[in-house]
């Protein structure tokens, strides 16, 4: 129960990060008051995009960082205790982590930059980048079927 408990939350999160991208609230507001994030960053990222506010994007990061940093905790403590999960399909269950636990690895790459470039192209399925990356996804989600670790 505690690890799909720990499941739960950390996939909650990277929800809620993944959901900024897309105009959407996805900081608690105690990370908009701690790194004084103006809403309207959020809400019309282009400047942002554009590298024309630059501290807009310090404090996105920032709050970024640290629920990526949370998320990741929660996973991979469910990942040290997978073992309590039947086998079946109560561990395909699990899958959805290592969707997760890619776009985590990724976002740490971009220094948590959400709106970074790279981030979107993924979700396109007509450039290279979004090719790779669906060919690694499936390869890792393949992996963690065989093997029941994710």
């Amino acid at each position: 129960k505690e690890v799909v408990n720990c499941i739960g939350i950390g996939i909650g999160i990277i929800n809620s990060i993944r959901s900024i991208n897309t105009g959407q609230t996805g900081i608690p507001k105690d990370l908009v008051r701690k790194y004084k994030i103006n809403m309207n960053d959020i809400n019309d990222p282009r400047p942002i995009i554009d590298g024309q506010n630059d501290d807009g994007k310090a404090a996105i990061q920032g709050a970024v960082r640290e629920m990526a940093l949370l998320a990741k905790e929660y996973l991979y403590h469910a990942r040290l205790h997978q073992g309590v999960i039947p086998g079946g399909d109560a561990r395909s269950s699990l899958l959805a982590v290592v969707s997760a636990l890619r776009y985590l690895e990724r976002l740490e790459k971009l220094d948590f930059d959400i709106f970074h470039e790279s981030l979107r192209d993924v979700e396109n399925v007509e450039s290279l980048n979004g090719r790779l990356w669906r060919l690694g996804s499936m390869f890792y989600l393949w992996r963690a079927w065989l093997t029941g670790v994710f």
